[in-house]
């Protein structure tokens, strides 16, 4: 099962890489808690999910690659 981790989707640019790809910035007090937590280290080629909640009855979530 993949690591879920919180982000904040207000805190996306453009991929410098790749500029058909969105970058994630993940330095939010949730993500660095759930990486802290769950005991995940970034490393270039991971898998993980990143959710969002919402103030409404929805979550967003999306599946991403670190790099």
């Amino acid at each position: 099962m993949k690591p879920r981790i919180y982000a904040d989707f207000c805190k996306c640019t453009q991929s410098s890489r790749n500029p058909h790809h969105t970058s994630l910035i993940l330095t939010t007090y949730g993500t660095l808690a759930d990486l802290t937590r769950q005991k995940v280290r970034l490393q270039e080629g991971a898998t993980l999910t990143f959710y969002s909640d919402s103030s409404e009855d929805e979550d967003v979530e999306i599946e991403g690659t670190v790099f």
